[in-house]
């Protein structure tokens, strides 16, 4: 009996791809096996290497963001529990000082009747608001309303002509 690698050789050597390899001098059979090798080795490259490295990369940066927002949730628990247990102690009574809420903004914003377009919360507590197309008289009641009766901080402001006389587009940042 022969072997598996017998086989496999009697069955190159009876193709045509091998007779006509046969037939080249010593100098173009050497070539074409280096060539061969690297048609080979690139193959493997790039399909089975470089894909492999492109998914390490992949998962290690989405590790890294994981462990950063990880990181963020426990510096910031601590402060979350105290906004809380302080609201509590003021149930029913406006709360001031502290951080900002995103859902008291959004409540004194519809108070005013404003509609804000984005709200997002920032990692030192502040909260960034924006509107867009919404009456000046209004958005100026509300930031007022906002200082005076909640107590929050307006640490930043933008506000530009909207397309429409009387509308404004803002940006504000609470604290």
């Amino acid at each position: 009996m022969k072997t598996l690698f017998q086989n496999l050789a009697d069955q190159w050597r009876a193709t045509t791809v091998h007779r006509w390899f046969a037939g080249k001098s010593a100098t173009d059979q050497r070539i074409l096996k280096v060539l061969g090798t690297l048609c080979v080795a690139l193959f493997f490259y790039i399909g089975l290497w470089q894909p492999l490295v492109d998914f390490t990369a992949k998962q290690q940066q989405r590790a890294a963001q994981s462990q950063t927002l990880a990181d963020w949730i426990a510096e910031n628990r601590q402060a979350l529990a105290q906004s809380s247990t302080r609201r509590a102690g003021n149930a029913g009574q406006p709360f001031s000082g502290g951080a900002p809420t995103i859902a008291q903004i959004t409540s004194s914003a519809a108070r005013f009747g404003i509609t804000l377009s984005r709200l997002q919360p920032e990692s030192d507590g502040s909260v960034s608001v924006a509107v867009e197309q919404q009456p000046f008289n209004a958005l100026v009641q509300w930031l007022a309303s906002i200082e005076t009766e909640q107590g929050y901080a307006i640490d930043r402001a933008s506000i530009d002509r909207g397309s429409e006389e009387g509308l404004v587009n803002g940006q504000f940042r609470f604290q």
